[in-house]
């Protein structure tokens, strides 16, 4: 995604002149000598520099540097970067918190268009989007927020999974994969994409899974605090060295081609997740969320003059969350 900035330069031209016009001097008055300064004329921003620099502040991740940092959820992902936190509900759902601002204040994009989920609803809605998928991840936050709309005051994260390609390969055929096993919730999870060229074309596959069982923690799952200000009812016995309800199980993958030529390209994806997690706070609650998604993206490059470049995105989803309490079936959310 391309942005355009106009810069306006102010021209200021300082004189100098008499506090009082000759002409309207009192009668035997003498008018002092006046002194001629030459012209200067100051031309530059209000706070100097480029104008992008001064309005905007933009964190990115990518390579090894957020290989390093993935966690099972976006949240926790970014929840180390300076100013960002996030809404841990447990490892099946957990959306960043930029500068203390969440929910609708900030927006998170998937390749510049909405992730289309319920995650700014609750902090128990989990964000339709793989870890272990991203390519790279943009924060941008201050004014230059405002351009997605008057709520997003705290932030925006855009993810990028290049599922729709832009460029051609250097190569015939790209790919990596990757594994991982955690102790503490003995996570067992994978992902792997390929990207092979012909010709004009180029092709995008990838997958993952991820299983993760309760969390194992320190002691009590609530606070010495908690627990004296509210007792169990007679007969419940407080959580110990496990946290209940908080296993985590999904599954996604996407497939995508694109035609590039010299003067742009043009391209689409398909894509789906399906995840099943436990809300902590709740023993008997389990969510289910299921989202299929079509995109569609392309530029063109130098049409005409003065136009540099033309970008277009287009999005389709469908989108179910539905919150079981035990066997049956609660709050359904559709998109």
């Amino acid at each position: 995604m391309k942005k355009f900035l106009f810069q306006i330069s102010l021209a200021l031209t300082l004189t100098t002149s008499n506090a009082q016009d000759v002409a309207s001097l009192a009668p035997g008055v003498t008018p002092a000598e006046s002194t001629e300064h030459e012209r200067v004329v100051v031309r530059s921003t209000a706070l100097g520099g480029e104008l992008s620099e001064q309005t905007q502040s933009v964190t990115i991740l990518t390579g090894d540097n957020l290989k390093l940092r993935l966690e099972p959820t976006l949240g926790e992902t970014l929840n180390r970067e300076p100013g960002v936190s996030s809404t841990y509900f447990g490892p099946g759902a957990s959306r960043p918190v930029i500068r203390g601002l969440g929910d609708d204040r900030i927006r998170v994009l998937q390749d510049g268009l909405n992730t289309v989920d319920v995650a700014n609803v609750s902090p128990d809605h989990a964000v339709t989007i793989e870890p272990l998928t991203i390519e790279t991840v943009e924060i941008v936050r201050g004014p230059a927020t405002l351009l997605y709309g008057p709520n997003t005051v705290g932030g925006v994260v855009n993810v990028i999974d290049n599922r729709v390609p832009s460029e051609r390969l250097s190569r015939p055929i790209e790919g990596k994969v990757e594994g991982r096993y955690g102790t503490a919730d003995e996570q067992r999870s994978g992902a792997g994409l390929v990207d092979f060229g012909l010709g004009p074309i180029v092709i995008h596959l990838d997958g993952s899974i991820r299983d993760t069982q309760d969390v194992e923690i320190p002691g009590f799952a609530r606070s010495e605090r908690l627990r004296r200000l509210e007792p169990l009812p007679p007969g419940e016995e407080e959580e110990k060295d496990l946290l209940l309800n908080s296993f985590t199980e999904s599954k996604g993958g996407a497939a995508g081609a694109s035609y590039i030529w010299e003067g742009g390209y043009f391209g689409v994806a398909y894509s789906g997740i399906d995840s099943r997690y436990g809300t902590v706070a709740e023993k008997e609650v389990t969510i289910d969320l299921e989202q299929r998604r079509w995109d569609a993206r392309g530029a063109f490059y130098k049409p005409f003059a003065p136009i540099k470049s033309i970008t277009y995105k287009f999005g389709y989803s469908d989108y179910t969350h539905t919150e079981f309490e035990g066997p049956d079936v609660g709050t359904v959310f559709t998109i």
